[in-house]
């Protein structure tokens, strides 16, 4: 059962974070290639039997989580919830120009004696809302099935813990359709 937990995990990890690059607006740059291979801690990518961990999901609680490429820390004020962003296109037309961070959440599921049963991704509708300000409430709804489902909060670009977007002409007076298009084009 432990190889089978460990890969179920890696599985679901992996299409999480593909879930937080297509909610980034990253679709159409996202291929079965760019998801990446996932070695939790605590799993080990051989099959042998690996140290355990304690905390939520199994997890050392002080200690990163890497999932590929992406590396997320302990969140700083919030227990059990591991923090994390992925560089994302300003325009996603120029996937070599600027950047900006799509920040998130994941809470692991609390039981670990058996695989997870998914990931619930949960996105604020907006514009301007953000899914980490609504953490309470996500906790609250979905907190009969987190036993054994993974919850992962993705903020929309420029929300909550992703990168703040700047458009001047929008964020004083009264925006104009003209003010709205040269920020579009930005």
């Amino acid at each position: 059962m432990g190889r089978r937990r460990e890969m179920c995990t890696a599985a679901v990890a992996a299409i999480a974070i593909a879930a937080v690059l297509v909610a980034a607006g990253c679709s159409n740059i996202v291929d079965e290639s760019d998801i990446p291979v996932v070695s939790l801690p605590g799993s080990a990518p051989d099959g042998e039997a690996a140290a355990a961990t304690t905390g939520a999901g199994g997890l050392d609680p002080d200690a990163p989580l890497t999932l590929g490429s992406v590396t997320l820390d302990p969140c700083d004020d919030l227990d059990g919830a591991w923090c994390g962003s992925v560089e994302v296109p300003v325009v996603h037309a120029d996937p070599e120009g600027d950047t900006l961070a799509v920040g998130f959440e994941l809470y692991p599921r609390r039981t670990t004696t058996e695989p997870s049963a998914g990931t619930i991704a949960a996105i604020e509708g907006g514009p301007g809302y953000s899914s980490t300000g609504a953490r309470d409430a996500y906790l609250a709804l979905f907190d009969p099935v987190l036993d054994d489902h993974d919850l992962l909060l993705v903020d929309a670009r420029g929300t909550g813990r992703s990168t703040p977007l700047e458009c001047t002409a929008l964020q004083r007076g009264d925006p104009t359709i003209a003010a709205v298009n040269a920020c579009a084009a930005t």
